[in-house]
């Protein structure tokens, strides 16, 4: 059997030890959900950019169309005013 002593402290040293292990591993989970929730951000932020950027392409072509159908319209009205001089 086994003697105790005062100065025995192996029994608080194991729990210091086990203290500091799930603080560092607490530590290690809420940095790691940090990072997580940042790159989240990130990427809504690249995806909402990225919306905008297709609806400024979408209004180009639509702008782009329109321009080829007036040019069109255009050069035949040209063409029947040079056919009726």
């Amino acid at each position: 059997m086994k003697q105790f002593w005062i100065f025995d402290f192996e029994f608080s040293i194991a729990r210091i030890e086990g203290k500091n292990f799930f603080v560092l591993a607490l530590c290690a989970l809420l940095l790691a959900l940090s990072f997580s929730a940042e790159a989240q951000q990130a990427i809504t932020q690249l995806e909402g950019e990225q919306r905008v950027c297709d609806d400024r392409l979408t209004d180009a072509q639509r702008n782009l169309t329109a321009a080829k159908t007036t040019a069109a319209e255009l050069n035949d009205q040209a063409a029947t005013a040079l056919t009726i001089a």
